[in-house]
């Protein structure tokens, strides 16, 4: 919401409600103490993405290239994990 209020300025400061800063705050405390193994199994499957705006398509799966360019690396991601489901 913050990010549609600045018009996409990923640059703007935002306030956060305390909700989000109570949990900000419990991971600051906790996530030394965190520990869950990361799982090093072989991969089934890579997706790679381009995250450059120059050339190519004028548009990602009908989305105008006048989004953020973070906002269509995610669709694009999204839209390969649907063809898996």
């Amino acid at each position: 919401m913050a990010l549609k209020q600045k018009y996409g300025n990923f640059d703007s400061l935002m306030s956060l409600s305390q909700k989000a800063k109570c949990k900000l705050q419990w991971w600051v405390l906790n996530v030394e103490r965190s520990h869950n193994a990361i799982s090093h199994l072989p991969f089934e499957h890579q997706i790679t993405t381009d995250a450059s705006l120059l050339g190519g398509e004028q548009n990602v799966k009908g989305y105008p290239l006048e989004h953020h360019i973070n906002y269509l690396e995610m669709l694009a991601i999204y839209s390969v994990l649907q063809t898996f489901t």
